[in-house]
Parts: C-alpha cells; sequence; structure tokens
C-alpha cells in the first residue's frame, strides 16, 4: 500500500519537475560551492598539521598493545583531551580474551634441514626489536592455537580456495602439511581457516615484497616499503563468522554475564601458525623443492617459486591467551533539541606496536575533530543531537572493543543511533598525492560527496570576527568565507589523472574495522573515512611491523590529509547533529540495490534460475525508492530540504501558504529515515556466522575484508544449495519490503495524509521454512 498525500493538482506538474531536478538522484543540496554555515566555517580552521604532527609525535613514543600499560596509559590520555574540550567523558571497562604468545624463548621456532643436512632455525625476531624496547610485542599472530609440529611444507600462493584447486589440479596434497602462505588477498585468519579445512597441520606467513609497495619504492628507511626483515602481526580470529570476545560472542563481556569455557571458545583457529619476514621466507622458498608455480603464483622473492611438499619444517607456538581488562573511551555533547538521538563517530587506540599509520593517522584525526569541537562548545554552540565520540580498545585483536561496546547497549543503539563514522588507516605511506576514498551504507554515500564538495583541500588565511550570540572569546570565520578547489575536486582530478576514472564511487562496506558491529550487526549506517594512494591497492609496508614508527610518518606519509579528513568528520557531524531533516537517501539506497541485483545475483544466472524470486526483489527496491520519494514530496517535508530552490519555495507559499512543520511528525520522518535500514537486518544472523545480521552486505566468506553483496544469496548460490536460495531471496525481498513499508507508514501520521491507494509491489507471503536450528541466534551453535 503506498500512503497519498494531498496535493493541489495545479502544484502536481511544477512539483513534479522540482522534485526530479533536485530530489533524484539525490536528496537535499548538492552543490559544489561555498555552502558552509558560519559555525562549519569557524570548526574548519581549527584542525590542523601542528596539531595533529605534535598528537601523532607523542602517540608514537612508547607501544600501545591492547591489555598493557602502555594501552591503559593511552586510554587516560585521551580521556584528559575529552575532558579538556568540554565533553561528558567515561571509560567504560569490558574483561574479554585477549591473545599473548607465552614469553619463555623457546615458545616459537621454525626450523628445517637445508640440503646439506645444516639445521636453518629462523629468526623470528626483527631487527629493530631492541631499539623497540622489552615492551614490544614479539612477532605471532593472536589467537593461533598452540602446536608443535612436523611436517612437509607445501606454498599455497594467497592460501585462497582458487590456490587449493590449483594445488588439486598439480596433485599436491595439504593434508598433514603445512600451508606456507602469502599476504594479500584475504584476511589472514581467513587463510589459516582455509588451511585448516584443507586439511593443514600448521600456516606460516609471510610478507612478499610484491604486496607490500607500489613496485618502486625503495625499503624503509629509504623509502616505504616494507624492509627484508619486518614482519606483519596480526589476529588470526576468524572476523568473517563474528567479531568481538571468543568467550561471550554475541553478548557483553560484562562481569554480571556468562562466559563460555576457554574449550568452547568461538571462531579461533584449530592450527598454529607464525608470521615471518620475506627474508627469512626466501630460506625456505630456497629449499621447499617441489616444481615451479605459475607465473600469477609468483612474487619478489630472489629464490624460485615452487610448489614444495618434500622439505620436513618445524614449527611451534605456544600461547599465552588471558583474560584482561580493556577500556573504552566514551565523550558525549549532549543534544540541546533531542538528546537521545545519536551521531556516533570513533577510532581505536590500541596497536600491535607503535602504530604511528594504524592507527595513528586515524587517532589524530579523531583528536584534532574533538579539539575542533571544543572550540564551538567554548564558544556556547551545541548541537540538536547527541554526539558521541569513542575511542576503542582491542580492535587490533578482533574488532572486541566496539563490539563489546555495540552488544552491550544494542538495544539503546537501535532505536536511537543516527549514523556512525569511522576512523582508522585515514592515509598510508608513499604517495604525496592521494584520493579521498571513503566506504558507507549506500543511505549515506552522497551526504559524504555533498560534504567534500564543500571543503577545501588546502585552507587559506583568514581574518576573524564576532558574531551576534556567542562568546567573544571564540570569534568566527572571515567575511570571505571558505574557498579554493574541494576535496572532491582535487580528489576526482587525481584519480582521473592516475586511473582515468571519471567518477568517484563509494563502496559499500567489508570488515576489518570498528563500522563492523555498527552495520553488520545491529544495522546503523555507517562509514570509513579515509585517503589512499590511486596507483596502488598493495598494503603499506610497515603494517604491523615495528617499523610503523614515528620515523615512517615523518618521512613518507602525507599527514597534511589528517586536518582535511578532521574537516570531513566534523562537518559531518554537525550536520548530522543538527540538520532539521536527516540525509538518509533510500533513492540512492534503491539505486544500488538494482545495480547489485544485476552485478551479483543476475550475473550468477539467479533470474534465470529464481525468476519469481529475482522478480520479487526487483519490485521490492523500486518500491523502496518510491517510497522515500513520496515521503520527500509531502509539503510537511519538502521545506526542510536545505538549499530547497526560489521555485520550490514559491510553489509552497502560493499553494500551501504557511506550512507548519509538526515537530511530532518531523521526529516520526527523521526516525522512520533512521531506522528504515535496520529492517535490511536477519534477527536469524547469516547461515552459519549468526552474528553477522545485515543482508545487504559482509565480510566475503572467503575474502576477510572485502565486502559481498547479498551474502547469503550468493553463498547459497556458490553452495548450491537451492532451498537456501529461496529462503535467502526471500528474507532479503522481505527485509527491503520492511524498509519501504517504514518509510510509506510514516506518511500516515502527516497532517497531508489522504489514505492509501494499492500497488503492484505487494510483498507476498513468505515460503514455509523449517524452523531455525539455533533459536537464540547471537548464541554459539551446540553442537559443530
Amino acid at each position: 500500500m503506498t500512503a497519498k498525500v494531498l496535493v493541489p493538482t495545479a502544484a502536481i506538474i511544477l512539483l513534479g519537475v522540482i522534485f526530479v531536478a533536485i530530489l533524484r538522484p539525490r536528496s537535499h543540496k548538492i552543490s559544489s560551492t561555498n555552502a558552509l554555515s558560519l559555525e562549519e566555517e569557524y570548526f574548519v580552521t581549527i584542525p590542523s598539521f601542528a596539531s595533529a604532527n605534535s598528537t601523532m609525535f607523542n602517540y608514537t613514543r612508547e607501544q600501545h598493545q591492547a591489555g598493557t600499560s602502555g594501552a591503559a596509559k593511552m586510554a587516560q590520555t585521551i580521556r584528559q583531551k575529552f575532558l579538556a574540550a568540554g565533553l561528558n567523558t567515561t571509560v567504560e571497562s569490558f574483561n574479554v580474551l585477549l591473545s599473548y604468545v607465552d614469553k619463555a624463548p623457546d615458545s616459537r621456532i621454525i626450523s628445517f634441514n637445508d640440503a646439506q643436512g645444516q639445521q636453518v632455525q629462523l629468526n623470528l625476531q626483527e631487527d629493530g626489536q631492541a631499539d623497540c624496547g622489552s615492551d614490544c610485542a614479539p612477532t605471532y599472530l593472536g589467537f593461533s592455537n598452540s602446536g608443535d609440529v612436523t611436517a612437509p611444507i607445501v606454498y599455497v600462493n594467497y592460501g585462497r580456495p582458487e590456490d587449493y584447486k590449483v594445488l588439486q589440479q598439480q596433485g599436491v596434497d595439504v593434508k598433514d602439511k603445512i600451508a606456507f602462505i602469502r599476504y594479500g588477498k584475504m584476511n589472514r585468519g581467513t587463510k589459516v581457516r582455509t588451511a585448516a579445512e584443507n586439511g593443514a597441520v600448521g600456516a606460516i606467513l609471510f610478507s612478499d615484497p610484491y604486496d607490500d609497495s607500489d613496485g618502486s619504492s625503495a625499503a624503509f628507511p629509504d623509502g616505504p616499503g616494507r624492509p627484508a626483515d619486518g614482519v606483519q602481526r596480526g589476529s588470526i580470529l576468524d572476523i568473517s563468522e563474528f567479531a568481538g570476545d571468543a568467550l561471550s560472542p554475541g553478548w557483553p563481556s560484562l562481569d554480571e554475564e556468562a562466559r563460555l569455557d576457554a574449550a568452547d571458545r568461538w571462531g579461533l583457529p584449530t592450527i598454529p601458525g607464525l608470521p615471518i619476514s620475506s627474508k627469512e621466507a626466501n630460506k625456505i622458498m630456497a629449499n621447499i623443492g617441489g616444481t615451479q608455480v605459475p607465473e600469477d603464483w609468483k612474487g619478489d622473492l630472489p629464490a624460485v617459486y615452487k610448489f614444495g611438499d618434500s622439505l620436513q619444517v618445524r614449527l611451534k607456538v605456544k600461547m599465552a591467551d588471558k583474560q584482561v581488562q580493556i577500556n573504552d573511551v566514551v565523550g558525549k555533547v549532549v543534544g540541546s533539541e533531542q538528546p537521545d538521538r545519536y551521531v556516533l563517530m570513533g577510532c581505536h587506540y590500541d596497536s600491535w606496536v607503535k602504530g604511528a599509520v594504524d592507527p595513528g593517522t586515524g587517532l589524530a584525526t579523531l583528536l584534532e575533530t574533538v579539539r575542533g569541537f571544543g572550540g564551538l562548545i567554548g564558544a556556547g554552540w551545541r548541537p540538536k543531537r547527541t554526539i558521541i565520540f569513542v575511542s576503542w580498545d582491542a580492535e587490533e585483536q578482533g574488532l572486541i572493543g566496539s563490539s563489546e561496546w555495540v552488544e552491550k547497549h544494542r538495544h539503546t543503539l537501535y532505536s536511537r543511533a543516527v549514523a556512525y563514522f569511522n576512523l582508522d588507516v585515514v592515509v598510508s605511506a608513499g604517495a604525496e598525492e592521494q584520493v579521498f576514498s571513503p566506504t558507507s551504507s549506500p543511505v549515506l554515500s552522497e551526504f559524504i560527496l555533498e560534504v567534500a564538495r564543500q571543503i577545501p583541500l588546502e585552507m587559506p588565511k583568514y581574518e576573524f570576527y564576532e558574531i551576534a550570540g556567542y562568546s567573544v572569546d571564540m570569534p568566527f570565520v572571515t567575511k570571505g568565507g571558505v574557498e579554493g578547489p574541494s576535496v572532491f575536486t582535487t580528489s576526482l582530478e587525481t584519480l582521473r589523472n592516475a586511473t582515468g576514472k571519471t567518477s568517484m564511487e563509494v563502496p559499500q562496506l567489508g570488515s576489518g574495522s570498528d563500522y563492523t558491529p555498527f552495520q553488520q550487526h545491529i544495522g546503523i549506517a555507517s562509514a570509513d573515512l579515509r585517503f589512499y594512494a590511486p596507483k596502488t591497492n598493495r598494503t603499506y609496508g610497515q603494517y604491523h611491523s615495528i617499523y610503523d614508527n614515528w620515523e615512517l610518518v615523518s618521512k613518507f606519509v602525507a599527514m597534511k590529509y589528517i586536518p582535511v579528513v578532521a574537516r570531513l568528520l566534523g562537518v559531518m557531524a554537525m550536520r548530522m547533529g543538527s540538520t532539521s531533516l536527516l540525509p538518509h537517501n533510500y533513492t540512492t539506497f534503491s539505486d544500488r540495490i538494482q545495480q547489485d541485483l544485476v552485478i551479483e545475483l543476475k550475473g550468477r544466472n539467479v533470474d534465470k534460475d529464481y525468476p519469481e524470486a529475482y522478480q520479487r526483489l526487483e519490485k521490492a527496491a523500486k518500491r523502496l525508492g518510491s517510497a522515500y520519494r513520496a515521503l520527500m514530496s509531502d509539503p510537511a517535508v519538502m521545506p526542510l530540504w536545505e538549499g530547497g530552490s526560489t521555485a520550490l519555495v514559491s510553489v509552497l507559499k502560493n499553494y500551501f501558504g504557511k506550512v507548519e512543520i509538526q515537530p511530532s511528525y518531523l521526529r516520526a520522518v527523521n526516525d522512520a529515515l533512521m531506522q528504515a535500514e535496520r529492517a535490511l537486518t536477519d534477527p536469524d544472523g547469516l547461515p552459519g556466522r549468526t552474528w553477522y545480521k545485515y543482508q545487504m552486505c559482509a565480510p566475503g566468506l572467503y575474502q576477510g575484508y572485502g565486502e559481498q553483496v547479498f551474502p547469503a544469496v550468493v553463498e547459497a548460490v556458490q553452495r548450491k544449495d537451492t532451498k537456501a536460495v529461496k529462503v535467502a531471496l526471500q528474507k532479503l525481498a522481505s527485509g527491503i519490503f520492511g524498509a519501504a513499508r517504514i518509510l510509506e507508514e510514516t506518511m500516515y501520521l502527516s497532517p497531508n495524509f489522504d489514505g492509501v491507494e494499492g500497488t503492484d509491489d505487494e510483498e507476498p507471503a513468505p515460503p514455509p521454512q523449517e524452523p531455525a536450528e539455533q533459536p537464540n541466534s547471537d548464541a554459539p551453535p551446540e553442537t559443530e
């Protein structure tokens, strides 16, 4: 059913023309001209390179591994900065399982006998470890299983399912062998899980120079490439299955809550694993034996790449996992009109070692944003809605701090959270000129690009003057306003010059950072903001090594982008926190669903194999867009469009007189815009990984970080499970219809509401289904 809004016939044609021009495909004002408010102009002058540089320098003085004194000290530093900015600040603690390696000298061993029978024991310590300090984390894989195995080693390329198929074709069996896996293409936890699924008894992960530079950069300290002794630490908790504490999957790790027994811990590897440097990996490759690999399996190690299967290697790992307190730092600016509606933003502060790029660039950005808000608060400004800043702990071990916080506040966030903006690696090492490359829920993509069109990449000098109503100690910005090439314009030019692309896209979210529990566990519209070098998608060379330090960022990281992202984030938060009409755009969402149906499902012949279900999805996607456009065309909503054209205002005055905006209806409209996306969550969760609820996208089951659109459908198609495909298609369509109904039913509350009319896009009754095997979708399965 579609709600009807009473509009005089004479106005319909002109309104329609204006509507098409302004509202589709975008909602609200889209402009590349100066359109910042005075408050926004003032804010963007505060984040600075000098201040961010100072934050980065101080952050990199010591390590911040979760559960250590360095992390606890950093939490207090952040708390003090939040308080200094005038935020209502608290620290929320959780007791979680964290993973450490045993401190005994023989807790990590990789050794083998070479062709001459000489024992070779690999060096598992980076050359700079002594300079880093005794409290710097050794090289290990978090949540590895303990074990001591000796077995033949087999090179499995990136360790993807297709790589194991190549091994099968070559007659190379991985069962009861050690998998030798190079980093890249998918998450390290997924690599180890896939190795175990193929029968491996251990895994050794190595950094290949091919995947750690742009092919032209010198190795650190002469360039941003990974040095030969550099090692990528990291957690191998399988975040494609769930995120958070392995002893409380789906519920918060609080004292009053239950915990799983250690033997039942969820989602952790069953085999031992260790990471090594390219220098040590070359020693294995030079002795591995076997036949040569295909060209696309070769990297940049000096040795000849071979499959192996004859070299016996000993792999020993002794872990010392334990429950430890972690601390999330939370600061709030309480809203003046709607304190129970939340705009959230956050960045983690823990790191594997000193973490200059990851997460130092993101944390410096968050603190610059906080400093800017401190200036606004000091001048007497307050948002209409509550704005919440959070700095997360234990992200590196498996998105633990953010996941536990979301699980703790799940019900409150579900009804009150407007959006979440995430920071992590804000700018990577290497290229001086980089491109703004956000990822987000489709409902936020146009809003993000709109702000990028209005924020200058470089700030000109200003003269300041006072604004009535604000503190004389905090004057606002110049009469000339904010000018200069925008972030959007310069990024698009850089992208075009580097790749030939003529448009900026905003992909959906996969996983790998703290937006995951917000977007994919409870369906809160989320975004991740960063710049990246367009000429390469490879990992920056010092990722998770001791060389991710001050020397790296001071020489090879374009830190000029840190205050730029702070300006973007701050203006987004200010607008989302105070705009009369939320910018969540379901026309964009509808368009994105229809595009993905063609790319992801039609490309897999779903339209031919399941024609009725596919057509139902098409109808649902179109109805979502229609519902949104109908809601936005309500005369009680139109005056709230930011930047509504003069013609539109004239039409409203001529035909409706003074349109009274009823606060109760406006709140209902905004709540509908905020909550419609929640309908895309499935209470049962995705099949086989019930922690993930969001049906639009999730981390790929064999990708880890990369997004998989329509995951339940695509994975069922890949399994050739006809029944599961049918159920997944119906649940997806039901979710999209549900989102449309939320928007439609809101129009019933309009002062212009005039009944309902039928539609051909009604949602059919769902097909019969067998009872779910796990009625408690947040609990782990009772049996494997």
